[in-house]
C-alpha cells in the first residue's frame, strides 16, 4: 500500500473577529439564551494517558510481583549522598539554592554536563527530566500535522510527546541493531520528510536493543542528506555491563540532538534532565521553557550538579547498580527459560532494565497480561509500545525492583497465565469455526447479564488502525492556524460513522444467542474489567472526532474514553481495592 503524499495544505479561511457582535458565547446556546453558563470542560488530549500509569495502578495489591513499571531500585537510591548533597547547598548558599534560576540551567550545573558530554555548555539547556527535553523538542520542531519517525517498538514517552504536539507518527521497525534505517530510508525515497527521527541509541525501552555502528552512521548520512533532527535519547547507556559504548549520534553529525537524565543513574526523583542541541535551536527551546515552567527546580539543579561532579561517588555507585541488575537479568532470563521453555522466546539484555520477550502461540500478548493480573503478576504487554496500536504478541519484563527468588515465583505465574490464555485463545478459535456466521455479530452490551462487567477477561475490539501516514491528507499551514488544533495524529473516521460502528462482544462474557465471543486486543478494556464492579463505557475513543465536528459531548462527555471511567472509577469508588495513589511516568 502506497503513502498519500504530504503536500502543503490550501489557505484556510480567516477567523471571524471577536466582537460584541460576535461573541465566544455565541455558539452556547445557553449564553444566547440568557440562561446559565454550562461549566467549562477541558478539551481532550490528543495523546491518551499512559497506560504504563493506569496499569501500575493495579499493581500495588498486596501480593502482586510487578515487573510493569520502569523504576529503579529503592534500596539503590543514594538517599544519604542526596541529603549530604542538599545540606551542603542549603548550608552554603541558601538563598541561591532557593531562588528562581535562569530558564535554560545553573551554569556550574551545564558546566558539569558540559565537561560529560564534550560540548560547550552554550548547547547545554537543562529540562525537569528528559520527558520534558522530548516534548521541548516536539514544541519547537514540529507544527501540527508534520511527521516524526519512531523506533517500533519505542519509548511510550516520546509517542506521547509527539502526539501531544500534533505530530504524525512514521513507525519504522527495529531488531537488535536498533531502528532499520534501511527501511526509513525507503520513506525518505518515496517522498516522505520528517521532521525529526526519534531513537533510543542505547538498551533501548522496552526492546533493550543498541542502535549498530554501521546504522548509526547511516542515520548520520540520512539526516544530512534529507534535513531532519535525529532526537537520540540516551536514560539507559550508563547502565551497560556488557558490549562496546558506541560514540554518540552527536558526534557523527550537526543534525541531531541529545537528551539525558539522572534518573536511571542517580534518582528520577530529582526530575534534572538536559538537552545537547545544536545552537541554532537553543534559543527556541529556552523560549519554549519558559512557558512551561519557567526553569528547572534550582535545589534539585545544585544536588544534580554536586552529585555528577563526585566522579569517584558515580563511578562506585554506578557499579554497584550495574552488578545489581546483571544478576537479576541473569535470574529471570534462567527463570523464563527454565519454567516456560519455548513457549516464551526471551532476548538476553547486555544491559539496561528490561527484558523483551514473546509469548508463542498467541498474537497478543493484552490477554496474557489480563491472566497474569489474576494470577499476581504483572507485565507490559508489546501493543503499548507501538505508534500502530497493532497487537503484538511481545511483552517487556522490568527485572530492577524484584529479588530473585521473586523473579522465579513472577515466571511461574506467567507461565499459568500463558497457560490460561492461549487454552481460552483455542476455545475462541473452535467457537468462531463452530459459528461462522454469527462469530462477530454486532449485538447491545448494555443487554447482557450484569456478569459482564465483572468478567476477569473482558474488553472490546478496537476499530481498525490505519497506518499513521497513510490517509491523514495534507499537513496544515501554521500560518493560517486558527487555534482549532483538529489536525490529528490517527485517521479520522466521521462521527456519524463512527457513532454507527457496531459494539463487538467481549471475551469470556456472556454473549447473546447464536454467537461467540470475539477477541479483544484493548490493554484498556482489560484493566476497565479488572475493577470490581466496574461498568465498561462506550469503547470508542471520540477523542479523535475533529473538534470542528464533534459536539461538547462527544469530545469530553463521560463516555469519551475507557480510560477516563476507569481513572474516575478508582478515585472515587468505595468498594474499589486499595490503590496506592501514586502513579509513575511513561517508563
Amino acid at each position: 500500500m502506497s503513502s498519500t503524499p504530504i503536500t502543503a495544505a490550501p489557505p484556510a479561511a480567516a477567523a471571524p473577529p471577536i466582537t460584541a457582535a460576535n461573541p465566544i458565547t455565541a455558539a452556547n446556546p445557553a449564553a444566547r439564551s440568557g440562561a446559565a453558563h454550562a461549566f467549562p470542560v477541558p478539551h481532550p488530549s490528543l495523546a491518551p494517558s499512559s497506560a504504563i500509569r493506569d496499569l501500575l495502578r493495579l499493581t500495588e495489591r498486596p501480593g502482586m510481583l510487578s515487573l510493569a513499571g520502569g523504576l529503579p531500585d529503592p534500596a539503590l537510591l543514594p538517599a544519604e549522598r542526596i541529603a549530604a548533597a542538599a545540606q551542603r547547598a542549603l548550608a552554603d548558599s541558601p538563598s541561591r539554592s532557593l531562588q528562581y534560576a535562569p530558564t535554560e540551567g545553573l551554569a556550574e550545573l551545564r558546566d558539569v554536563i558540559a565537561a560529560s558530554e564534550g560540548v560547550e555548555p552554550e548547547r547545554v539547556v537543562v529540562t525537569t527530566g528528559s520527558q520534558q527535553g522530548l516534548d521541548l523538542l516536539a514544541r519547537v520542531g514540529v507544527r501540527p500535522g508534520e511527521v516524526v519517525a519512531v523506533e517500533q517498538p519505542g519509548y511510550l514517552g516520546a509517542i506521547q510527546a509527539f502526539r501531544s504536539n500534533g505530530a504524525r507518527l512514521l513507525p519504522i521497525a527495529g531488531d537488535r541493531d536498533g531502528m532499520r534505517t534501511d527501511l526509513l530510508a525507503e520513506h525518505l525515497a518515496a517522498g516522505i520528510r520528517p521532521r525529526l527521527v526519534s531513537v533510543v541509541t542505547d538498551l533501548s525501552n522496552p526492546s533493550g536493543s543498541t542502535l549498530s555502528d554501521a546504522r548509526r552512521d547511516h542515520l548520520a548520512s540520512l539526516a544530512e542528506r534529507y534535513g531532519f533532527l535525529i532526537v537520540e535519547d540516551d536514560p539507559y547507556g550508563r547502565l551497560r555491563w556488557r558490549g562496546p559504548t558506541l560514540a554518540r549520534l552527536r558526534c557523527r553529525t550537526e543534525f541531531a540532538a541529545s537528551l539525558g537524565t539522572v534518573s536511571k543513574v542517580i534518582a528520577p526523583g530529582l526530575r534534572v534532565g538536559w538537552i545537547v542541541a545544536p545552537l541554532a535551536w537553543r534559543d527556541e527551546l529556552v523560549v519554549a521553557k519558559q512557558s512551561v515552567d519557567l526553569h528547572t527546580a534550582t535545589l534539585d539543579q545544585r544536588i544534580a550538579a554536586d552529585l555528577l561532579a563526585d566522579e569517584p561517588f558515580l563511578d562506585r555507585h554506578l557499579s554497584a547498580v550495574r552488578a545489581c541488575y546483571r544478576a537479576r537479568s541473569e535470574a529471570l532470563v534462567a527463570a523464563a527459560r527454565s519454567v516456560l521453555g519455548d513457549r516464551l522466546e526471551v532476548d538476553d539484555p547486555d544491559g539496561g532494565m528490561f527484558v523483551w520477550a514473546r509469548v508463542r502461540d498467541v498474537d497478543d500478548a493484552t490477554p496474557v497480561l489480563a491472566a497474569a493480573l489474576d494470577q499476581g503478576m504483572a507485565f507490559v504487554p508489546g501493543s503499548v509500545f507501538r505508534s500502530d496500536d497493532a497487537p503484538d504478541p511481545r511483552i517487556r519484563l522490568c527485572f530492577t525492583t524484584v529479588d530473585e527468588p521473586g523473579l522465579w515465583e513472577a515466571m511461574r505465574r506467567l507461565d499459568r497465565a500463558v497457560t490460561v490464555a492461549v487454552a481460552t485463545d483455542a476455545a475462541v478459535v473452535v467457537s468462531d469455526q463452530q459459528n461462522p456466521g454469527n462469530s462477530h455479530e454486532s449485538w447491545d452490551p448494555a443487554t447482557a447479564p450484569q456478569a459482564q462487567a465483572n468478567s476477569q477477561i473482558a474488553g472490546f475490539r478496537r476499530p481498525p488502525q490505519p497506518s499513521a501516514i497513510l490517509e491523514l491528507g495534507p499537513r496544515p499551514d501554521r500560518s493560517t492556524d486558527t487555534g482549532s488544533n483538529s489536525d490529528l495524529t490517527r485517521p479520522q473516521p466521521q462521527p456519524a460513522a463512527l457513532a454507527n460502528r457496531p459494539v463487538t462482544a467481549p471475551r469470556n462474557s456472556a454473549s447473546p444467542p447464536g454467537t461467540s465471543p470475539t477477541r479483544t486486543t484493548s490493554v484498556r478494556g482489560h484493566l476497565a474489567a479488572l475493577v470490581p464492579g466496574f461498568q465498561h463505557p462506550d469503547p470508542f475513543d471520540r477523542t479523535h472526532i475533529p473538534r470542528s465536528t464533534a459536539s461538547r459531548a462527544e469530545r469530553a462527555g463521560p463516555s469519551h474514553t475507557a480510560r477516563s471511567h476507569l481513572t474516575g472509577y478508582l478515585r472515587s469508588a468505595p468498594t474499589a481495592p486499595r490503590i496506592v495513589n501514586q502513579t509513575y511516568g511513561g517508563v
